[in-house]
């Protein structure tokens, strides 16, 4: 529904863009240079004045969780 309408607002001519209320990144382990880095993200909440994202950083090669950040964001 919230796409739905994002792209009703594109289409009147008005622009919605996703503004950082608030980071949060907890580190975990270092990364070095050449690592591999896989970054999963996924919406936690999302209504029509913002949302909650998360993202896990990991190593390829081993698979350790490096970092977990929680982006909250409003709709402007």
């Amino acid at each position: 529904a919230l796409e739905a309408q994002r792209r009703g607002d594109a289409e009147a001519g008005m622009v919605v863009t996703p503004w950082v209320q608030r980071l949060h990144i907890e580190y975990k382990l270092a990364a070095h240079l050449d690592d591999v880095l896989t970054v999963t993200t996924w919406a936690t909440a999302a209504d029509s004045e913002g949302g909650t994202r998360c993202y896990a950083i990991t190593r390829a090669a081993d698979g350790k969780l490096l970092a977990r950040v929680q982006t909250a964001y409003k709709w402007v």
